[in-house]
């Protein structure tokens, strides 16, 4: 049986709602690094961290979000 539009929007509500609260986990996460960074006069950025953390994730998902998944993290 195919879902209806309320039920399919309902579901996106609800896995909006997750990656919000796990987005703003993740930025807890980045703050703190940020101060360990500082505070032992590390550079920020790394970007070879970065391209394996992006290279890890893409192949999590279908092909077809890799574009998406890469802009996501590279902001």
């Amino acid at each position: 049986m195919a879902e209806n539009l309320e039920t399919l929007r309902n579901k996106i509500d609800e896995i909006a709602t997750q990656i919000t609260k796990l987005f703003a986990e993740r930025m807890d996460a980045v703050e703190k690094i940020g101060i360990y960074k500082k505070e032992n006069a590390l550079g920020v950025n790394q970007s070879e961290r970065e391209k394996s953390i992006i290279k890890r994730l893409t192949k999590l998902i279908p092909p077809k979000y890799a574009d998406a998944i890469e802009q996501v993290y590279e902001a």
